[in-house]
C-alpha cells in the first residue's frame, strides 16, 4: 500500500484549454471536483466565484455524472489558481491516499 501523500493539483494543457486535478489520484475521490472546494471549506457558490476570480471559464455542472466541469484559457491563470489550493492544502496537510 503506498503511502499518503499530500493533495497536489497540476494543471494540463488539452486542444488551448488548461485543465487542472490532482493526476496523482485520477481514479479516486481526491480527483472529484468538489475536493478542492472541500480543502478550502468553502461553499458551492463560494467556489463557482473563487473559479471566476480566477478566470475559470466553461463552468458546466453535468447531473448525470456529477461533473462540474470548467477549464482556463491561459496557462498562467491555471497554475495560479493551482498554486492558491495547494497551499491551503499543503497549510491545512491534507493527505490523500
Amino acid at each position: 500500500m503506498a503511502a499518503a501523500s499530500i493533495f497536489k493539483i497540476s494543471c494540463w494543457e488539452s486542444c488551448g484549454k488548461w485543465y487542472v486535478n490532482d493526476i496523482s489520484h485520477m481514479s479516486g475521490v481526491y480527483a472529484k471536483w468538489f475536493t478542492p472546494m472541500r480543502i478550502l471549506d468553502i461553499s458551492i457558490d463560494d467556489y463557482i466565484q473563487l473559479l471566476l476570480k480566477f478566470k475559470a471559464v466553461g463552468l458546466r455542472y453535468y447531473e448525470p455524472t456529477d461533473l462540474l466541469n470548467f477549464y482556463f484559457t491561459k496557462e498562467t491563470d491555471a497554475k495560479k489558481f493551482c498554486n492558491y489550493v495547494n497551499k491551503v492544502a499543503k497549510n491545512k496537510q491534507y493527505y490523500c491516499g
